[in-house]
């Protein structure tokens, strides 16, 4: 199935969309019932595709890699 121009901008908007949410989330903007809300409802109308393309993009990016905590793995002491 080729998409259109218009499909593939309205599912580009719609991906970005939810990485917009994902960074909010992780920056702790939105609370916990807006987000369920926001993503069930998401979730529900979103396209497959969509949503393929905005977890790729957002886990892809290194944004959210874990951070080293600089302890050493014996103890809890800082190095």
């Amino acid at each position: 199935m080729t998409l259109t121009s218009k499909q593939q901008a309205d599912n580009w908007e719609a991906s970005n969309a939810i990485v917009i949410m994902i960074d909010s989330q992780v920056r702790r903007d939105v609370d916990l019932v807006h987000a369920q809300q926001y993503w069930a409802k998401t979730l529900e109308e979103a396209p497959t595709a969509v949503l393929v393309e905005a977890l790729s993009y957002a886990l892809a990016s290194g944004r959210y890699q874990e951070a080293p905590r600089n302890r050493c793995h014996c103890c809890t002491h800082r190095h």
